[in-house]
């Protein structure tokens, strides 16, 4: 016989008796792989996981975008672009992206009302800031915004309107 033939006998002889096994033991075809009536499941799980890494990546990129507005709100705040008011303002928006999971502050920063937490999570991240400045510019900040929340909080009787 020509050796062709033989080796095409072979792997037919194979390919049969490891079909013969996975239908005599599908628990041993499943182990080794060979659950070839599964295919249509492993795809859907598949096609699942592909679209949860799509999603997440989506959320990493907007909460990327997120800390980098962040970043650049605390640093226009510290150079007296922003008042204190417009800095809560735009965290207020930032908080609430994305909308299947904003921030409740309630639950991380203490305040009367959501306003005065708005201000207080802007000076938690003005304080995350001043470690990377000298330290006499980053107390004179925390001062001036310290100062600032006081004398609003002051002349409205604990009510903070925020504004753009």
């Amino acid at each position: 016989m020509n050796f062709c033939v033989r080796m095409t006998s072979l792997v037919a002889l194979i390919g049969t008796t490891l079909i013969g096994l996975a239908q005599y033991r599908p628990a041993w075809a499943a182990r080794a792989g060979l659950d070839w009536w599964s295919l249509p499941e492993a795809c859907e799980e598949l096609r699942r996981g592909e679209q949860e890494l799509a999603s997440q990546e989506a959320q990493g990129r907007v909460m990327v975008e997120r800390l980098r507005t962040r970043i650049e709100v605390v640093e226009d705040l510290r150079a007296a672009r922003l008042t204190l008011v417009q800095a809560a303002a735009r965290f207020r928006r930032l908080n609430a992206v994305p909308p299947e999971c904003p921030i409740i502050l309630c639950h991380y920063v203490a305040g009367a009302t959501e306003e005065e937490r708005l201000c207080r999570q802007v000076l938690f991240w003005v304080e995350g800031q001043e470690r990377t400045s000298p330290p006499t510019a980053g107390q004179q900040t925390r001062q001036r915004l310290e100062a600032e929340l006081g004398r609003l909080l002051a002349e409205n009787h604990g009510a903070i309107r925020l504004e753009e």
